[in-house]
């Protein structure tokens, strides 16, 4: 229903349209408490940060691939070769030779095998590889080698690693059998994370046959990195989903875990981000906060607006009814007085063309912008009450009359007009009653059917032009006015 100050329906606010109100400004508040609780717990961190996870697990998982897939065939090649050939030295130094620098990923490499040892070293320029043999020192080595050894056979696992001058490096180990051992140091050369990403702690970890490599997946200086690495071998052992956002508690501090798996050559490696919730909100809370403020300026604007319209509202509908401030205003676009709804106060009977009359004025009232139609009144503003109209009906009060009235539109303009389209009550004024019809502005036009001179019916389009209900004559003029007015 609209409303204005020229005389307008205000009476009638439909009940859908306070509800609508009411879930507008209930979603407001929903997602203004949203955001509060966001500052204080970044819930969709997932979300937030699933392009850098995504790329994180892309890049921890391509360069295993290239790191591990070279050293397992190699190393499957080479372990037999050694009871083949012997001590031919020459034969383990050109296959060396020929696969390490084609492989500088490669640091450095020790191969086992009874009880000799041959060091590979990387020169100083990194272009080629020394080859040192030597004899197995079972006190100095034997328990390192032990270990080593507990490897499971003939698979490529990770014992170790350490990170030195902010480059990440990993001991990787080859059991063939009992006497041939492989053990290689590579460089974990994962890409950090771009700038742009933000200034997040965001770390990563792989654990493979039990080990856990750890290593930042962002650029942060290195006092950073020694703290992180101290509490992040605990926190990736705590429970968690798979392929979900986790927050896990740590001696008080709050960390954010996510973790996946990939298999590599039948074995299951499990990785994951890890990233600091007190660094996290230092990244995302500045923005959330300039949201948050902003929304609560826009909570603010449409408070004061639904504010100002129900205070608009009421105020209306308190002079509403004021029918001696109606009558001092006249007859006008949305306002028109009516004697009498059927009975002829000249004649003194009934008269059915009154009845007519106010059906063209309600159609006529749904065609423009809506209004209020107000049987009692003459048109020069004399109130003379329902009585005469009453005295027509089988039992003469308001219900008879509001019955006859409402059979009138549903028999012109169909049920579900008079049900949503009109709103009628009833007024005493000058201890007289006087009915008040509010007609919303209509969704589709009315046509209203009329005996011709002839005595055919014919279908009429009426609208309201300043004080008096016109009829449009011309087809093409209605069609035209039709498509602009209800659109």
């Amino acid at each position: 229903m609209k409303f204005n100050v020229s005389g307008t329906d205000y009476t009638h606010l439909r009940k859908r349209e306070i509800i609508r109100d009411i879930i507008i400004f209930v979603l407001a508040l929903g997602i203004l408490a949203l955001l509060v609780l966001e500052i204080r717990k970044p819930f969709p961190v997932r979300m937030i940060f699933q392009s850098q996870i995504q790329e994180v697990r892309s890049n921890v998982h391509e360069e295993y691939v290239k790191i591990y897939y070279p050293l397992y065939y190699f190393s499957r090649q080479l372990a037999p070769m050694f009871s083949i050939v012997g001590d031919d030295r020459n034969v383990y130094r050109r296959l060396i030779s020929d696969f390490f620098p084609k492989h500088s990923f490669i640091v450095e490499a020790d191969i086992k095998v009874k009880d000799k040892i041959y060091i590979i070293e990387k020169s100083v320029n990194g272009a080629n590889y020394r080859v040192t043999e030597g004899t197995f020192d079972e006190d100095k080595l034997g328990s390192i080698y032990k270990k080593l050894s507990s490897a499971p056979k003939g698979r490529i696992s990770v014992s170790g690693y350490f990170i030195e001058a902010g480059n990440l490096f990993i001991r990787l180990v080859y059991v063939a059998n009992e006497d041939t051992l492989f053990s290689y140091v590579v460089k974990f050369d994962v890409p950090k994370l771009d700038k742009d990403d933000g200034d997040i702690d965001m770390y990563a970890y792989v654990i493979n046959n039990d080990s856990v490599i750890s290593f930042p997946v962002t650029d942060l200086a290195e006092p950073v990195i020694k703290n992180y690495l101290d509490v992040i071998g605990t926190v990736v052992k705590v429970s968690t989903d798979p392929r979900r956002m986790n927050r896990v508690d740590y001696n008080g501090k709050y960390y954010w875990v996510y973790k996946d798996f990939f298999s590599i050559d039948g074995a299951t490696n499990e990785i994951g981000v890890v990233v600091s919730e007190e660094n996290l909100f230092n990244d995302i809370r500045p923005p959330i906060i300039i949201i948050l403020i902003l929304f609560i300026i826009i909570v603010l604007l449409l408070a004061v607006f639904l504010a100002f319209r129900y205070m608009r509202i009421l105020d209306t509908y308190k002079n509403a009814n004021d029918i001696k401030a109606l009558l001092e205003r006249g007859e006008n676009t949305h306002l028109e007085f009516k004697a009498t709804l059927r009975y002829d106060t000249v004649n003194e009977k009934v008269n059915k063309d009154l009845e007519a009359v106010i059906i063209k004025s309600i159609a006529a009232f749904n065609n423009t912008e809506g209004g209020r139609l107000i049987i009692g009144i003459k048109n020069c503003g004399e109130i003379i009450g329902l009585e005469s109209d009453y005295s027509t009906l089988k039992n003469p009060n308001r219900d008879f009359f509001e019955l006859h009235l409402r059979t009138l539109v549903e028999t012109n303009y169909g049920n579900a007009f008079s049900s949503s389209g009109i709103r009628v009550y009833f007024i005493v004024e000058d201890d007289k009653e006087i009915c008040n019809i509010n007609i919303r502005r209509g969704r589709e036009p009315l046509y209203t059917r009329v005996i011709n001179k002839q005595g055919a019916t014919e279908e009429k389009f009426y609208i309201r032009v300043g004080n008096s209900s016109r009829e449009i004559i011309h087809a093409s003029e209605i069609s035209s006015y039709v498509k602009k007015h209800f659109k």
